[in-house]
Formats: C-alpha cells, structure tokens, sequence
C-alpha cells in the first residue's frame, strides 16, 4: 500500500492526512501480529492488560474514525479524475477494505467512551496542518496549503466548515456506529455459543444416561445367567 505515483516528490509524503492514517493502520497490524504471538491464551491469570495490547487497542480505535473519514472526504472533497490507482485507489479505498476485514474477524471490543481517540487524532492533525499552512509550507504543486479544502489562509472559512464536518461531527459519529454495531454483533456471537454450548451439555448428558443404562442391562444379564 506504501506506493507513490511516479511524480510525487516523497519530501511531501508525511504532510498528508491520509498518509498519516496509512501509518496508523500499519502500525496496528503490527501490534495487532505482536499481540496475537505474545499472548497466552489464558488471559485471566493477568493482573492487567500489557502495554502492547493498549497500544493496539488504541490504535485500532483511531484508525476506526479516521479511515473512514478520510476515504469520505477524499472522494467528496479532493479527487478529481481521471482515477489513478497509485495512490488514489489504493490508498483512499483498499485501506477501508483492510479494515473491515480486521472489522469483521477481530474480537477486540469497541467502546463508546473511547470516541475521544480519533477525535484527539484529528485534532492533532487539523494543528498540525494549520501550523504548516500559516508557516509558509507548501505542497508537492507548489499550492500553498496542503489540501484546497484545508487552505487556512486562502480560505479560512471553508477550511473550518470542513473540520468541523469531518473531526467534530462524522468522524464521533462514525465511530458510535461502529462501537453499536460491534456490541449488535458480540451478542450474537455469544448467543450463538451459548446456544451451541448447551446443546453440547445435552449431548453428554444424553450419552451418561445411554452408558448407564447399557450398564446396567449388561449388569442384570450376568445376574440372569448365574
């Protein structure tokens, strides 16, 4: 997912929100493969969760309101055609599409409380973009902003109806929908198992009294023919 179009100048790659979210998300896989090798399976003999587990929990949380988003607002706000798959689709598509995969497959909870963490998230990133802005910097173009929607001191007003849209309200949203839809899907999961579970006890229970019963027909035979 890590690739550039053959004229973009690779000084410019860490200036872009998107590719700030590319990071987020790599970085948790990799804590996401480190917690699935360290681990033990019997989680309850810990006293508390290890500092790699919060840091991939963490980042799983921002990378659920910020890739989204970021795929929103890209195609709403800066894409123009004709499509360019590297970086255009790639990284403003395939990127949603690896998320919902660790979405769908993850048991790790998501939390309403925790919406806090993309929302610092994009904060971090809507001053950093302002700060750049104001102090002179400039895109790989040559613009003096880092996206046109986000020209802070070209157009100030449109650039804070944009973060407000995208930080303050779709990215929380985004996220409390995820959070409601992950809890939906956990009750399922252990209605399931729970249903699955005392089938399983109804089959063993079932057996012990078979067993006990073929014993004591074979008990009252050897009675029999003595």
């Amino acid at each position: 997912m890590y690739v550039w179009n053959q004229d973009g100048d690779l000084a410019y790659w860490p200036i872009y929100l998107t590719h700030w979210t590319l990071l987020a998300l790599t970085t948790y896989q990799f804590f996401s493969l480190v917690t699935l090798i360290l681990l033990n399976e019997n989680t309850s003999e810990l006293s508390e969760i290890p500092n790699y587990v919060k840091a991939e929990w963490a980042l799983r949380n921002v990378c659920l309101g910020a890739v989204p988003i970021v795929v929103i607002m890209y195609w709403a706000t800066v894409y123009s055609p004709p499509v360019n798959f590297y970086p255009s689709v790639n990284v403003h598509l395939v990127n949603l599409f690896v998320l919902a995969i660790d979405l769908a497959i993850s048991w790790t909870p998501i939390y309403s409380k925790h919406f806090w963490q993309p929302l610092a998230y994009s904060s971090m990133y809507i001053i950093f973009s302002i700060m750049y802005d104001l102090c002179g910097g400039v895109n790989e173009n040559g613009g003096g902003y880092i996206y046109s929607v986000l020209d802070w001191d070209g157009n100030t007003q449109l650039a804070q109806q944009i973060t407000f849209v995208a930080c303050i309200i779709l990215a929380p949203v985004v996220f409390l929908l995820l959070a409601t839809f992950n809890c939906c899907m956990d009750r399922i999961g252990s209605a399931i198992a729970d249903s699955h579970h005392e089938k399983s006890e109804l089959i063993i229970v079932s057996n012990d009294k078979s067993k006990s019963n073929v014993g004591g027909r074979v008990t009252d035979i050897k009675k029999d023919t003595k």
